[in-house]
């Protein structure tokens, strides 16, 4: 036992310990990340009438709250019948 620890130096095991906190703390890291990144959810309902128009929902999953910059679009008729 001592043949296997015998080249083992003070500066070594502090460098190793040094190794696996780091290690462990990215990884803690990561999985915060993951978790608190924005994840938002689009569902859409579509009508073929003028009158009614469609439907966007969107959730925010994710536990930050977010903001929705909200714009309307239209498309230009190309064809006149």
């Amino acid at each position: 036992m001592q043949e296997l620890f015998k080249d083992l130096t003070v500066s070594m095991v502090v460098s190793w310990w040094g190794a696996f906190v780091a290690t462990g703390l990215a990884i803690i890291k990561v999985m915060e990340t993951l978790r608190d990144r924005t994840r938002i959810d689009v569902g859409t309902s579509l009508t073929t009438s003028v009158n009614v128009g469609h439907e966007i929902r969107i959730r925010n999953l994710s536990p930050r709250p977010i903001m929705l910059l909200i714009g309307k679009f239209t498309m230009p008729h190309l064809f006149v019948l």
